[in-house]
Formats: C-alpha cells, sequence, structure tokens
C-alpha cells in the first residue's frame, strides 16, 4: 500500500484517523499555526504505508491530510496525493543510483570497505580524468520535451536520470580501471552524460560544435598543445557530428561495445507531422522601432496580436524572416544598431476536425534569440530568456541571453489553447527579440503542426534509459582530415552515409590510442598520480633521470590498446628497473586528495558510515565529485587553502570523537580487540598504523603529554578502568593524530 504524494512545505496524512506519514512538520497533530519544513513539489514522493493496511476497511474509507506552508508569507502550497495498491511483478532487478548524493556517498563506500583499494582509486581517478557535470546533465534533461511539446519530466526525475547516468559512467571506469584505454576512451565518447555536458548534442553538419573535439586533445587524449593544432580540432568536430542521445526500454539498452559500434538504429517516438500552418509566404510582419499598439502611457500591450487588429500598414514577407544566419527568406538588412524587435502575423484557417483532432497539437519554433507567441491574442509560449509570462515585453527589450537556430526546434503544446480556436480565420502573432542592439543575428520560422504518434518511448519515460544514437542525417560526410603534414595523418573519406559514418569517429578514435601524444599523456598523470608531480608534458624532457626512466617503461609496456594493468605493474612493481614509487624521495610525497583523506581516516578507524553525510564533507573541502562545472577535472597536485584545510580538521575531530552520526567508530572495542591500554602501547600503535613508525621521539613525548596531563597540563593518568574518561581522552587524542601534517600525505 503506497502513499505517493507531491507537496509544498509539509503535511500530516491521517487514514480512518490515524496518522500514517508525516513530513517537515512536528507535533501530534502540528497545531494549525505550524510552519513546515521548505519543501518544492518537484515530482512524486512513495510512501510505503503496507503496515497500516489493517487500518482499512471494507466500504468507505477516509484519507485526511493537513497541509502546511514554511511562512506565513509562502508564495506557493501544493498537495496531490494519491493511494495506490502496488503488486511487484516478476523481471529482472534493476540497479539504480538513488541521487547525486548516495552517487557521491558511493566512492566513500568503496573507499572505506572495498577490498580492491586500486580499483576504487582508479574508477575516482578515470572518472576524474573524463569529467562531466552532473549538474548540467540534470538541467538538460529538465528542459527536454514530449514529442507533443510537454515537459518531458519533473525536476526530480530529472535530478534521477542524471544520477543514474553518471553512475553508469562511473560504474564502467570501476568494472575497467584496469582494463584498456580504448575502452575507456570509447566508452567516453558515446557516454549521454558526455555528449550533453560537452555539448556533442549540438554538433550538426555545416554547424560543428568544438567544445567536445577540443578536450579530446586538450584533456582527455593528448594534453595541451602536444602534436595538434586548430584545423585538428575542427576536423574531429566534423567527425562526430550526429552523435546524439535518445532513450530506449532498459532491456533494449545495449552493452558496450555495440553501444559504440551498433547503436539503435531508431529510437524515442515515431511520428508522423500534419503541418496546419506551414512556413512561407503570408506572413505580415513590423519593425520593432515603436510599440505596435501602446496604451495610455506608451507601455506595451498585446493589442496587436488579436485577430481583428487591422495589419494592412505592415510589410509582407516570408519565413524564416531575421537576418545574418544565411537561411531566412525575408532578410532585416537594417536590423543591426537599429531596432531590437520584430513583430510578426500570419492568419491561417482550421477545420471543426482539426480542432478536435485528439493528436497532440504543437506549435514548431526555430529561433534566435527570444520569442512570444500567441494565438487568437492569447499568450501561448515563449522562450525562457524573454520576460515574465503573459506580460508583453516591451519593442526596447532584450532577450537575457543568446539563442542560436542550431540548438534545434522548440515544440510547445497548444492542446491547452485548443479552445482559443476558431473554425475558420485564425491569427498566429510572434514578437522576436536580440538579446543586444548589435547582434549579428535574428531569425524566426514558425510553423503549427498536428502530430500522429505512431509509437516508441519518449524522453521523459521514466521505464527508459538514455543511450548513444548515430543520426546520419546530422553527420558530415565530407572528407576530413587529421595531422595534416605529419607522419602520423589520418584522413576520413568523403561519402560515408548512413551507419557507415560512425567510422568517421571510430577510425581516428582508435588511431589516437597508439599515436605518441596519448601513450604519453596518459603514462605521465598515471606517474604523477601513483609517484610524483615532477613530471608533465612540458618537462618530459627535463624531469629527473629516475622518472624519464619510469616514463620509458611505461611507454614501452603501453601495447595495441593501451594495457593499463601492464603499466600499473611497471609503476608498482618494487623489483622494477626503476621502482620511484617505492623510492623513499617520493614517500609522502603527494597530498592525499580530500576523497582519499576522508576514505583513509574512516578506514584507519574501521569507522561505520552511513547516510550519505560524507559527500557534503568532500564537497566543503572544495572538491566537488560528479559535479565539476569545468572539464579539466580536480587537480592531481591539490594543495589545501585555509578554509577547505579547517574543514578536513573539523571531519577528522568529528570522526575520532563520533561527534556525528553518520561517520563513527567503536572506540572501546578497537582498543580492547589490540589490546590497547596504556597510553605508551595506544601511541606506538597509531604511529605504526598512521605513519609507519616514522614520529620522532619529541614527537612521540608530545603526544605521550597530552594524553597523560589535563588542560592546565597537571599529571593526569589515563585508566582503562575509569572507561568514560579513557574514551573521551583516546578520541581527542586520535583527533590531534589525524590532524597532524603528516597524514594529509599519501
Amino acid at each position: 500500500l503506497i502513499l505517493s504524494i507531491s507537496y509544498d512545505d509539509g503535511f500530516v496524512a491521517y487514514l480512518n484517523g490515524t496518522e500514517v506519514a508525516r513530513r517537515g512538520l512536528v507535533g501530534t497533530p502540528p497545531p494549525h499555526s505550524a510552519l513546515a519544513t521548505a519543501h518544492d513539489a518537484e515530482g512524486f514522493e512513495d510512501i510505503d504505508i503496507t503496515g497500516r493496511k489493517n487500518l482499512l476497511v471494507n466500504g468507505t474509507n477516509v484519507l485526511a491530510i493537513q497541509v502546511h506552508n514554511n511562512v506565513i508569507t509562502s508564495g506557493d502550497l501544493s498537495l496531490i496525493p494519491l493511494v495506490l495498491s502496488r503488486k511487484t511483478l516478476p523481471g529482472p532487478q534493476i540497479r539504480r543510483i538513488k541521487s547525486i548524493n548516495h552517487l557521491q556517498q558511493l566512492t566513500h563506500v568503496r573507499g572505506v570497505y572495498s577490498e580492491k583499494q586500486l580499483q576504487t582509486v582508479l574508477a575516482e581517478f578515470w572518472d576524474n580524468h573524463f569529467t562531466t557535470d552532473y549538474d548540467k546533465v540534470a538541467q538538460y534533461l529538465d528542459d527536454l520535451k514530449t514529442i507533443d511539446g510537454k515537459d518531458a519530466m519533473s525536476a526530480a526525475q530529472a535530478a534521477v536520470q542524471a544520477a543514474d547516468l553518471r553512475h553508469r559512467d562511473y560504474q564502467f571506469y570501476y568494472d575497467h580501471a584496469l582494463g584498456n584505454f580504448e575502452d575507456l576512451f570509447i566508452f567516453q565518447a558515446t557516454s549521454p552524460s558526455m555528449l550533453i555536458y560537452l555539448d556533442n548534442v549540438l554538433n550538426n553538419a555545416g554547424v560543428a560544435n568544438e567544445n567536445y573535439s577540443r578536450e579530446i586533445f586538450e584533456l582527455f587524449a593528448f594534453g595541451v598543445d602536444n602534436r595538434y593544432n586548430q584545423k585538428d580540432i575542427e576536423q574531429l568536430a566534423k567527425c562526430f557530428t550526429g552523435w546524439k542521445i535518445c532513450k530506449v526500454l532498459r532491456e533494449e539498452l545495449p552493452a558496450y561495445p555495440q553501444s559504440a559500434t551498433n547503436p539503435p538504429a531508431f529510437c524515442g517516438v515515431q511520428y508522423e507531422d500534419t503541418v496546419l500552418l506551414e512556413k512561407g509566404a503570408g506572413w505580415k510582419y513590423l519593425k520593432g522601432t515603436a510599440e505596435p499598439t501602446p496604451d495610455g502611457s506608451g507601455n506595451a500591450t498585446s493589442a496587436w496580436t488579436s485577430l481583428v487588429f487591422d495589419d494592412a500598414a505592415w510589410l509582407m514577407g516570408s519565413t524564416g524572416i531575421g537576418y545574418g544566419d544565411g537561411d531566412d527568406a525575408t532578410v532585416l538588412s537594417d536590423m543591426t544598431n537599429n531596432y531590437r524587435a520584430v513583430y510578426l502575423r500570419r492568419k491561417f484557417t482550421l477545420t471543426q476536425a482539426q480542432i478536435e483532432s485528439p493528436d497532440p497539437l504543437l506549435l514548431a519554433v526555430d529561433y534566435d534569440d527570444g520569442f512570444v507567441a500567441y494565438l487568437n491574442g492569447s499568450e501561448v509560449g515563449r522562450s525562457d530568456n524573454l520576460g515574465t509570462p503573459n506580460i508583453p515585453p516591451p519593442f526596447t527589450a532584450l532577450a537575457d541571453q543568446e539563442h542560436e537556430v542550431t540548438a534545434g526546434t522548440l515544440y510547445l503544446s497548444l492542446d491547452s489553447f485548443r479552445a482559443n480556436l476558431l473554425v475558420g480565420m485564425n491569427v498566429l502573432a510572434i514578437q522576436v527579440h536580440n538579446s543586444n542592439l548589435a547582434s549579428s543575428d535574428l531569425s524566426m520560422t514558425p510553423e503549427i503542426r498536428l502530430r500522429k504518434i505512431l509509437g516508441g518511448i519518449d524522453s521523459g519515460d521514466p521505464n527508459g534509459v538514455f543511450t548513444f544514437y548515430f543520426d546520419p542525417s546530422k553527420h558530415d560526410t565530407t572528407q576530413k582530415v587529421l595531422f595534416d603534414g605529419t607522419p602520423l595523418k589520418i584522413t576520413i573519406p568523403a561519402g560515408r552515409t548512413g551507419a557507415p559514418g560512425l567510422k568517421d569517429a571510430l577510425d581516428p578514435v582508435r588511431a589516437m590510442i597508439t599515436h605518441p601524444s596519448t601513450k604519453e599523456f596518459i603514462c605521465i598523470k598515471l606517474i604523477q598520480k601513483f609517484v610524483s608531480d615532477e613530471i608533465t608534458i612540458q618537462t618530459r624532457d627535463t624531469a629527473p633521470l629516475p622518472l624519464r626512466g619510469l616514463l620509458a617503461d611505461c611507454l614501452a609496456a603501453w601495447g595495441p590498446r593501451g594495457d593499463i594493468r601492464a603499466i600499473l605493474n611497471v609503476i608498482l612493481d618494487p623489483v622494477a628497473r626503476q621502482s620511484e614509487f617505492w623510492a623513499s624521495t617520493n614517500y609522502r610525497s603527494k597530498i592525499r586528495t580530500p576523497t582519499e583523506f576522508v576514505n583513509a581516516s574512516a578506514r584507519v578507524l574501521g569507522a561505520a558510515i552511513s547516510g550519505t553525510g560524507l559527500s557534503g564533507v568532500v564537497q566543503g573541502m572544495e572538491w566537488p565529485v560528479f559535479t565539476r562545472d569545468e572539464p579539466d577535472g580536480n587537480e592531481e597536485d591539490y594543495s589545501r587553502a585555509t578554509a577547505s584545510l579547517k574543514d578536513s580538521l573539523d571531519y577528522v575531530q568529528n570522526l575520532a570523537e563520533n561527534k556525528v552520526a553518520s561517520y563513527t567508530w567503536a572506540t572501546l572495542p578497537y582498543l580492547d580487540s589490540k589490546g590497547l591500554v596504556t597510553a605508551e602501547e595506544i601511541i606506538e600503535h597509531f604511529s605504526l598504523i598512521l605513519f609507519h613508525g616514522t614520529l620522532t621521539a619529541g614527537e612521540k613525548s608530545l603526544l605521550l603529554e597530552f594524553l597523560t596531563t589535563d588542560e592546565n597540563y597537571a599529571p593526569r593518568p589515563l585508566l582503562r578502568a575509569n572507561t568514560a574518561d579513557f574514551q573521551a581522552r583516546v578520541e581527542e587524542f586520535l583527533g590531534l593524530m589525524l590532524s597532524l601534517p603528516a597524514w594529509q600525505f599519501q
């Protein structure tokens, strides 16, 4: 028995007079004046009330709910409750991460408990190397529209699906952490998270987006300025045109490598459009040098959008209307630096059957930069970058950010406005605004369509999952040449149409795996991770000789696909010719990353971690995990700023002293299991496991003084028999030991 509820801000629910669920309220029952904890209604929460089925009776039952705002002046309140009988059907289990916080916590669960510590460290390393940003993925999914122009999903669903996509990436890097670099490289190229994050979903023939190809060279494969140039970036961007994402049923999700080499031929919803108002001739337009229909005070009104408005004095043209992007039928050659807006009207006829059709009714718009659309005088939609709904922008208004036609067609549902439609003559009116007076382009091409759904799965279907999809219609089939003028020149032939166009990107990617730049860059990053930061692409020929020797051995172990296990065997092998990993000069030479610091501290004490608290601890240390805005990843040569250093010290002291419920350690059972009773025994034990016995006699003397004196330095024996005092003082002592500078180092 499920109570499925969307609410804002807090509630208490009663079934036949007995409380069965509450959120954000205290009191039994809460008084009418109680204020709730703030909560936005961004989707449904399922609350299992199966244990309360005994409250149900045959016949009439009652669900009663009190709903409270968080402040008396709140701008909103909402409640949508459903009571569901849910039967679990047989079928395969689905593993899905709950949220981004749970995914971040997973890095700590593995870092504290896993017996595969090298694999765990490498999973974080590869995910950081191929950085993507959960927040951008969630925003992209939240902005998606269904095939009938409605919001594809709530913000809550977008958050869950974005976390699930990032989990798929991280899990692949974990599973293949010691595999081949080629598999990692091709996987990330087809990752929906990556295709969204670096804008390859916008990469189309004729308007190639270079964001992803640039980062392939700079960050993922070659390293900055390492045997490539701007032309190579441009050519590789053309290779990746048409690499998109779409949603398929979970059971249809192809696994790697099929997802890269044989993606779905068809996905998404299949449909057929009937155009009711087509692009082309018949449009009246007015240049926005003044308000078309100002009120008595000169303010903007929407009177010019009504069916009866007389537009006889307006100019006549065809859509697209605009300038600067080369595809407008009516060119506004005088708009730049003269006026910011243009107003359009077009009358069209509809039949009764078209108005009453069960098929979705859509306004399809290709635009640059912002617009507001009206149907028979009523606003039916606008771009997100132009003012407040139902308030006509003045002719002087500017869109608050740019929007390019190349972003794709925007579909707005007109189904809720069917009552505005008339049998016979209707009018569509649109005002279009630039983002700045000197803008180099503007464009508007609208259509009204009836869309017949033929089948498939929509982007908002919660039973589906996003996957890589190759769209041959958006792929550049011209010849591409990379590394021209070098012995490693790659020529991609023209004319690969349809599915073979996939090879335009796969061929150079595979060739790049054995390119000297890729081999050097990745081997150097692995040496930096595990040995020393004293070697980079720029210093490979001037780095210390032992590191240059180690690099040469790693390059020799690379193989045809980038054998990560073989390279790590070279780096970690204690009997290898270049055993720099084990050299005393490199011992504790690298500062722990916040993730490593948090995990090592909890692991060394055998701590119990729960909830998602550790994800917030690391975020507070300025170390974003899965949420980094910039694509260059967190720096391996990380050094603590004052604020984040304080956060790290607060964490270990809270951990050692058991101040936070989500990470604790069993102090007395731990000490008793090791037979640790005296101050000297405790110091020796933790000196060994924390610092490998490297503490000096002077440091041990100070620690002994801390354990055996009070806050005024008066002698105070540490006695196991005095249980509470013994535990408290040892916990404070461990907080001090974990705060020592040496614990900050790997």
